[in-house]
């Protein structure tokens, strides 16, 4: 089996050709059975084409701080994105909004990581940005090794500033 990400790479372009074989498989009837299925909730939010991202990880502390970083977002014209804990943990976000292996691959102009730590699974996702900005208050947060601009700061004395300065 082989798994790609969509939008990994870019298409070819050339002459190449290829072939289609038709191949007869042989399974034999599955064990397992379907009891109840459920429709999954979506936002409708494509973080993977957004131009900016405002991404959080877990150094925010509450679910009711995520306004001042949806405000920051707003403010800049991007959407707001996460790490998976946030999603999958602590269930503040939409799944839709995850960053990395188990989320969205993106390449946005501009990526603003909040408390983020940079775990190898997230970084996949982001490295590909044109410009990212760590804000985070550990100086050895792998996250900072991958970004353009990294501010030793803690996220909450950084974003309420960044809105008062352009909100």
């Amino acid at each position: 089996m082989i798994a790609l990400v969509p939008g990994a790479f870019t298409a070819a372009v050339g002459t190449e050709t290829g072939s289609i074989e038709d191949l007869k498989v042989e399974a034999r009837p599955s064990g397992i059975r379907v009891i109840e299925s459920r429709i999954k909730k979506d936002e409708s939010v494509n973080i993977e084409t957004a131009e900016v991202l405002v991404a959080v990880g877990q150094g925010l502390n509450s679910k009711d701080d995520l306004a001042m970083i949806e405000k920051l977002a707003c403010v800049l014209g991007g959407e707001v994105a996460c790490s998976k804990p946030l999603a999958t943990d602590r269930k503040w976000l939409s799944e839709e909004r995850v960053i990395g292996l188990s989320g969205k691959k993106c390449k946005p102009e501009l990526a603003i990581l909040l408390g983020i730590s940079g775990q190898v699974q997230f970084m996949v996702g982001i490295r590909d940005a044109r410009v990212i900005v760590s804000v985070n208050s550990d100086e050895n947060a792998c996250i900072n090794q991958l970004a353009d601009y990294v501010l030793l700061a803690d996220l909450y004395d950084v974003v309420p500033q960044l809105n008062a300065a352009l909100g």
